[in-house]
């Protein structure tokens, strides 16, 4: 989705540099990624919190045809979130994370099926 204010609630106004998660078996996304990596230690480039913000520009503005930003909000971070949900308070489980995340895995079929194979040397019951 487009935003017209990269400030706006929900908008993408590029990555998230304070944590990484990162995997990739794609020979050209390795090599921006690890040219990134190197860039955080340029002599042109300031060094403390925002050092590797500024690389990852500097990296964005040589590879512009490859290197995008996007929301990925549906994919992490998020309770909806497919790859990598992230619960918080609800009104409906409050701080009880451990019946909200059994509640999504019971829910979703193939989920259900791989707790339950996993469980069955426990005699909990299935999901």
């Amino acid at each position: 989705e487009e935003y017209s204010n990269p400030y706006e609630d929900g908008a993408c106004s590029g990555p998230v540099t304070s944590a990484c998660i990162f995997w990739s078996q794609k020979e050209k996304t390795q090599r921006l990624i690890k040219s990134w990596y190197l860039k955080r230690h340029e002599p042109d480039l300031p060094s403390g919190d925002d050092a590797v913000a500024k690389a990852m520009h500097k990296m964005k503005e040589a590879n512009w045809e490859q290197v995008y930003y996007r929301d990925i909000a549906d994919e992490v971070g998020r309770p909806h979130s497919k790859f990598i949900p992230a619960y918080a308070w609800s009104p409906e489980y409050k701080w009880n994370i451990r019946d909200r995340i059994y509640d999504v895995i019971r829910k979703d079929k193939t989920l259900a099926e791989v707790a339950n194979k996993a469980s069955k040397s426990k005699p909990k019951g299935e999901l």
